[in-house]
């Protein structure tokens, strides 16, 4: 199963700024597991939100240091 451009979009919107699971949003928003996202769909993900792995919250693609952290991580280091 492919999101559509509006599921992906709406499923970034809803990641970004919080500290939730993927796998918990992708159930509320549409009743199926983060195992039936593509890996296309993931890709898509990722070029609009990602995880900072220091903090845990969900950045949008412009708000991304280097590597996985944030920028707010980044500058604190």
């Amino acid at each position: 199963m492919s999101l559509s451009k509006d599921d992906l979009n709406r499923l970034a919107e809803t990641l970004a700024g919080s500290s939730s699971m993927l796998a918990d949003v992708v159930w509320s928003l549409f009743d199926y597991g983060k195992d039936d996202l593509t890996e296309d769909d993931l890709l898509e993900l990722d070029d609009l939100v990602s995880l900072c792995e220091t903090c845990g919250w969900w950045c949008e693609a412009d708000e991304m240091g280097e590597d996985t952290v944030c920028r707010e991580c980044e500058n604190e280091a």
